[in-house]
């Protein structure tokens, strides 16, 4: 019994030597240990900041996982997350006002907070900044290599731009034309909202709205609505496109929307003085100020606009498949 006994202590002594030597290996040869608070230095945008390191360190540098945080006078960045070598490696949460995402060339520096891969946002995450007309703003939603790529919004602290809600693809925003139409009614003093049923309609049926030149099934569109009608309930309608013949071109431009080369914007009056505000995509060919137009049109809203007298103006907005002379 007492042999017995001698055996077990001496196995357990000799699991007790391998747990020191296995530790020994990964902790004193290697230079592997856990740090609270270490002053370290890192690079950043081409300029050295000091910080606190709290977590996992090998060979004097961060590696594994870890959070940096540090402040110098206006700027300060917090990283959590996976380190390898002394750099951010793999998902981490980053929030800093010194991140810098390159616009077509153009290096903007703002404050992001979010996910990050290898450093880079990635994931969901919001970024703030100035643009060029000293206007500031914010994007919340997706990131990938390091700028806005998915689904997102950009809001901006002018009434002057709109809210862009919606796709965007290597920092642009990208609309599909559901998006597109929705995004043109969050101007201030032209605010409209699409009814559900337009919006399903927009999403069901995008390249009606792209190629002016298709030919449109007939059952698409419903010959019996009327203006009155849709003003009077507009959320019955937007499931059926109208078209409506002999309307005036009160106003008209052509311009570049985001993503499209060309786009068009018209206000048209009938004979009865009933506005349509009319958005396209595409060039309406051969039409002016003046001109006598029948569109093809999907109604989205019944709402007021503000005139250049700053008169408010009742007007049916739409999502225009095709204007013609």
């Amino acid at each position: 019994m007492k042999k017995m006994k001698s055996t077990r202590k001496k196995a357990k002594q000799l699991v007790l030597l391998c747990i020191m030597c296995i530790s020994m290996v990964l902790y004193g040869c290697s230079g592997k240990k856990e740090v609270k608070d270490k002053e370290i230095t890192l690079e950043i945008n081409g300029k050295e900041y000091s910080g606190k390191y709290t977590g996992q360190l090998e060979d004097d540098v961060p590696n594994g996982n870890g959070k940096f945080s540090m402040k110098e006078d206006h700027d300060y960045l917090t990283y959590s997350g996976k380190w390898k070598e002394g750099k951010f490696s793999g998902k981490g949460k980053l929030k800093t006002n010194i991140y810098t995402i390159d616009f077509s060339g153009t290096q903007t520096e703002g404050i992001y907070n979010g996910e990050t891969l290898n450093g880079e946002a990635s994931g969901d995450g919001s970024f703030e900044a100035v643009n060029s007309d000293k206007v500031k703003y914010k994007y919340s939603g997706e990131f990938k290599k390091g700028t806005f790529h998915g689904q997102g919004t950009t809001t901006y602290e002018s009434d002057e731009y709109y809210t862009k809600t919606g796709t965007y693809q290597d920092g642009e925003f990208t609309p599909t034309p559901a998006e597109y139409f929705y995004t043109l009614g969050t101007l201030k003093d032209e605010e409209y909202e699409p009814t559900e049923k337009a919006m399903s309609f927009l999403k069901n049926n995008p390249n009606l709205f792209l190629d002016q030149d298709k030919k449109i099934d007939k059952k698409l569109i419903e010959s019996n609505i009327s203006y009155n009608k849709i003003s009077k309930k507009v959320d019955d309608y937007g499931d059926k496109l109208i078209s409506v013949d002999n309307l005036q071109v009160i106003q008209i431009r052509e311009e570049e929307g985001w993503q499209y080369e060309n786009t068009t914007f018209a206000i048209l009056q009938d004979a009865r003085g009933n506005v349509y505000f009319a958005n396209m995509i595409g060039k309406a060919k051969h039409i002016y100020q003046g001109s006598i137009v029948s569109i093809t049109a999907l109604p989205l809203d019944y709402f007021t606009y503000k005139t250049v007298s700053d008169s408010d103006m009742w007007a049916l907005s739409c999502a225009v498949v095709r204007m013609e002379k």
